[in-house]
């Protein structure tokens, strides 16, 4: 089992890809995460709900100009999408937490991605309290409209609560 790090970059493990298979997560489709050499990076912030589940927010770079203005779109709307990504620099890379891909996970489910054997931590103080807050928006919104069909982050999460009971 991995150590969990604070604002630390994570990826899933065979049992994470499992347990999302086993409940039709969306993500499972949308990141190819059955493919171990590309396995996407994750965000990782701790559930104020239990200790032991995550919240994993993919991170992605922007790879076209159409990419970045329908993000950038996002970020300056008045509605909801304002909260479904931030940028954020790693390593020098200009890259995206997509919040509005959130699910909730158990730290056996994830690894640490490291950098020369160094887990990677996002240390912007100011990026990690906006990441913070669009997240909590974003579960409330999930929490009031059950009726969303591309993620089930609450009943993941609660699924993972009740184990842990």
């Amino acid at each position: 089992m991995c150590t969990l790090v604070s604002n630390g970059l994570y990826k899933l493990n065979q049992i994470g890809i499992e347990f999302l298979i086993q409940n039709r997560c969306q993500i499972v489709n949308n990141l190819e995460i059955n493919k171990y050499d590309s396995r996407p990076m994750f965000y990782a912030m701790k559930s104020d709900k239990d200790e032991n589940v995550l919240y994993l927010l993919p991170l992605t770079t922007i790879r076209s100009k159409s990419q970045e203005n329908r993000i950038d779109s996002c970020l300056m709307s008045k509605g909801i999408q304002k909260y479904y990504y931030e940028k954020v620099k790693i390593l020098g890379v200009q890259r995206v937490v997509k919040i509005s891909s959130v699910f909730a996970v158990s730290i056996n489910m994830i690894e640490e991605w490291t950098i020369n054997g160094t887990i990677y931590v996002v240390k912007n103080r100011n990026k990690i309290v906006s990441i913070q807050k669009k997240l909590k928006v974003m579960l409330s919104h999930y929490a009031s409209n059950s009726s969303h069909s591309e993620n089930h982050v609450i009943e993941l999460r609660n699924q993972l609560i009740n184990k842990n009971r």
